[in-house]
């Protein structure tokens, strides 16, 4: 008899069952798990009644079918959309210490992606895909080249007129928040803009860890444009707030919570993306408790405090409403190369922003002929397609695997391999699934 994979979540005087094929769970007490024990270790039903005081004469048989392994798994959500990632700016006007991009240049020279590349970008994955779900710019800081970013909403817009894209595509827009003026405005209006920005606030640590070149505060400029930007979009940009939690917010005592809470109730921005920082242990930067997040989620989901829930971050509302709906996610680590790709200010493709200019990760050029057939992109997006989490020696047998939301390039910049996860990273991830299960089993 084939058993399901099944994961036990003390809560207190009672447990959490958690079937990790097909993200179903249920609350238990200790005669049921250790009656789910005995099932998974093989021993007999006399055995367990012989060693066990239990009136339930059923409960040994419910175990056992409850455990039995039909081979069904739970949905996966929906595929997304292609998505691109154009970044129009290998430069930045600040000087952020933690900066993945080597302060926004990538690995090559700073630069401008000038509109031609861009157009050709979407000329190239239009002609081939039909459709386009997302347009995402970034940097470096891409409003530093806002004539290309503004310009090509425009082009897009005329290729769907024309029949040449199926629908518009969502244009996404990464940016520190210390550029903005009418145009800016205007097109995030026209064309209904994602603004994610960063800031890292509370404002005393924001201060140390993204400044100007110069070293100079970017918090009063940040918080000007937010304010005028939200008048002018009826409050919807920014849409969000990217924050990185770093091993600098720890020395100054501001602890993830405290972080969210800022950026909800100072900048008054509701949906919060708070990650921990891309940074190595020896960094200045690196964290120094890597129990923070998960503690993080435990006072977050404390149904003892009157803030209970209101400051859940977008990571962890989007894991929940995974778990509610019993989906899992795609088998591959993140969908780098295969449904996303990055394009460099030359016209580079790569599988995400973050290997852009990396050795190895050469999937072709904007300019080139029968890319998608080319050996150069199918080698690296046959590798990419093989990287499956459920086959993969490290990954298989963790409970958490269908409900991981990992990311290559955050792999690389930690590990050195974008094909080898961060155990601390992992270790974060299973404590927000176990959390995250308490809480709604109690519900």
């Amino acid at each position: 008899m084939k058993l399901k994979r099944v994961h036990f979540i003390k809560d207190e005087g009672e447990w959490v069952v958690f079937f990790c094929d097909t993200v179903t769970y249920k609350r238990i007490n200790n005669i049921e798990k250790e009656c789910y024990e005995f099932v998974a270790k093989g021993k007999s039903k006399e055995d367990f009644y012989f060693l066990n005081d239990v009136e339930d004469a059923d409960l040994y048989d419910r175990c056992v079918s409850e455990m039995m392994d039909d081979g069904k798994i739970a949905y996966q959500i929906p595929e997304e959309k292609l998505r691109l990632t154009l970044n129009v700016a290998n430069a930045c006007n600040m000087n952020c210490g933690y900066c993945y991009a080597n302060g926004g240049t990538y690995h090559s020279k700073e630069n401008l992606m000038p509109f031609n590349v861009a157009k050709k970008a979407v000329d190239l994955f239009a002609d081939h895909y039909g459709e386009i779900g997302s347009i995402k710019y970034i940097g470096g800081e891409p409003l530093l080249n806002r004539e290309v970013v503004c310009g090509l909403c425009d082009y897009v817009k005329d290729l769907c007129s024309k029949g040449k894209l199926a629908s518009m595509p969502d244009f996404i827009i990464a940016t520190n928040g210390t550029i903005l003026d009418d145009m800016i405005i205007e097109y995030s209006i026209r064309y209904n803009w994602r603004v994610g920005l960063s800031f890292d606030g509370p404002e005393d640590v924001h201060d140390i860890v993204r400044t100007f070149r110069n070293g100079k505060s970017t918090v009063s400029v940040i918080k000007d444009n937010i304010a005028k930007w939200k008048a002018a979009t009826g409050g919807r940009c920014p849409s969000s707030v990217n924050a990185c939690y770093s091993g600098m917010h720890q020395k100054n005592h501001v602890t993830v919570t405290d972080s969210v809470k800022y950026l909800k109730d100072e900048l008054g921005i509701e949906k919060v993306n708070i990650v921990p920082v891309d940074a190595s242990k020896d960094s200045s930067f690196g964290l120094i408790d890597n129990d923070c997040f998960v503690d993080s989620i435990k006072e977050i989901l404390d149904t003892t405090s009157p803030d209970y829930r209101k400051y859940m971050f977008t990571k962890l509302k989007k894991l929940e409403k995974v778990l509610k709906a019993h989906y899992c996610m795609s088998e591959h680590v993140c969908k780098a190369g295969l449904t996303t790709f990055g394009i460099s200010t030359k016209g580079v493709i790569s599988p995400c922003h973050m290997l852009t200019d990396k050795n190895g990760f050469y999937m072709g050029s904007v300019d080139d002929e029968g890319l998608f057939e080319s050996e150069s992109f199918h080698k690296i997006q046959n590798r990419l397609n093989a990287y499956n989490r459920y086959e993969n020696k490290k990954c298989q047998n963790c409970f958490a695997n269908r409900l991981c939301i990992g990311c290559l390039g955050g792999n690389d910049f930690r590990t050195g391999n974008p094909y080898e996860s961060d155990p601390v990273v992992c270790s974060m991830i299973r404590g927000a699934i176990e959390e995250l299960l308490k809480d709604i089993t109690r519900e």
